[in-house]
């Protein structure tokens, strides 16, 4: 049987003082992973992913962190693996790098004809 692991999404709030205690309430509530959604267009006061997640890693000491929407083509693709690389080794291996396409990008992969015949390579 499959192990099911249960995850926490830090939502965007206007005050990010108990970033700390939030982070250690959702490991002691037995929670196995923390996530920050990047966005930068809702006009809400939000972290960068990276930083928001180093932080919470260093606040914890068993959860998984990781990025639950990353607005990979904003970014550059070499920085966001280093970014992911080093927070993985900081946390001791709790980093977990998610990705996702829109479904034109799925679409414009699997038309007669694409260049891009590939499926998408994953991170752990």
């Amino acid at each position: 049987m499959a192990d099911i692991k249960f995850g926490v999404t830090y939502s965007e709030r206007d005050d990010f003082t108990d970033l700390p205690a939030y982070a250690r309430g959702v490991e002691e509530l037995g929670f196995d992973s923390l996530w920050v959604t990047e966005n930068i267009s809702s006009g809400a006061p939000a972290l960068e992913c990276f930083t928001a997640l180093s932080f919470m890693a260093a606040h914890t000491s068993r959860l998984a962190v990781g990025t639950s929407v990353l607005l990979l083509p904003l970014r550059n693709p070499v920085l966001v693996a280093q970014t992911v690389a080093s927070l993985d080794v900081l946390s001791g291996g709790r980093a977990v790098s998610s990705r996702a396409e829109s479904s034109a990008a799925a679409t414009a992969r699997s038309a007669p004809g694409s260049l891009i015949r590939r499926p998408p390579a994953t991170f752990r």
